[in-house]
Formats: C-alpha cells, sequence, structure tokens
C-alpha cells in the first residue's frame, strides 16, 4: 500500500483470504454440487478446498467434466486440472496438458478419462 491506496494485490488478497474461508466452512458434497452447478467463485479457491478435503471418488467425475467444458474461462479449467491432478497423486499431466486450447487436448483428456476408469470406475 501506498499513499493511503489499496493495490489491487491487496484486495484480491483479502477477497480470496474470504471466500477460502467461506469454502472450507462447506462440506465437500456442497462444493462439488456448486461446481456441477458452475458456481465456482471469483478467486480460484474451490478447486483446491475440494482437493484438500474430497477424495478422487468423490470429486473425479466433477472435476474432469468442468475439463470437458469448452464454454468457460480457461483458468476455470486449468485449476480444476490441478485439483484433479493433485487427487490423482499422479505427474503425467500438468494443469495446462488438460487446461488449454492446444492440439494435444483431446488425446490428454481422453486418456485422463481411461485413467479414471481404471483408478475409480465408470463416470456415475
Amino acid at each position: 500500500m501506498t499513499g493511503g491506496t489499496v493495490h489491487w494485490k491487496d484486495r484480491w488478497d483479502e477477497y480470496s483470504k474470504l471466500e477460502r474461508e467461506e469454502m472450507e466452512s462447506l462440506p465437500p458434497e456442497r462444493l462439488l454440487d456448486n461446481v456441477s452447478q458452475g458456481r465456482y467463485g471469483r478467486y480460484y479457491n474451490i478447486w483446491y478446498v475440494i482437493a484438500e478435503r474430497s477424495t478422487l471418488e468423490e470429486a473425479g467425475w466433477v472435476l474432469f467434466q468442468v475439463l470437458k467444458k469448452n464454454d468457460i474461462d480457461y483458468l476455470y479449467r486449468y485449476h480444476s486440472a490441478a485439483a484433479l491432478i493433485e487427487l490423482l497423486g499422479d505427474n503425467e499431466f500438468e494443469p495446462v496438458d488438460l487446461s488449454a486450447d492446444h492440439e494435444k487436448i483431446r488425446d490428454n483428456i481422453d486418456r485422463l478419462n481411461i485413467i479414471l476408469v481404471e483408478r475409480i470406475g465408470n463416470c456415475q
């Protein structure tokens, strides 16, 4: 902060912290329902709270469905991919491999689908 003016980054951090606290107060099932309904929050906290408080079995297919959406902001797909990779405990992919618009994205999503079926069964 300089000259009495609040810097945008300080505001972002403040609001992000408040959102994170709100997300942490919700049960994992509610967070996953929010994601299923397209309610992701504004500061990308939902993805990391899900990764910390859910299992792959609970969250895997919900997060995977976000990766398949082309009509949402790239950063939502990126952070969803990061959470899913965390739950997988796998380093085969980086978040950008599953979220960015590049020629291998379909192959990567198809591979991830196979991994999820092997690890947790078919999508319910």
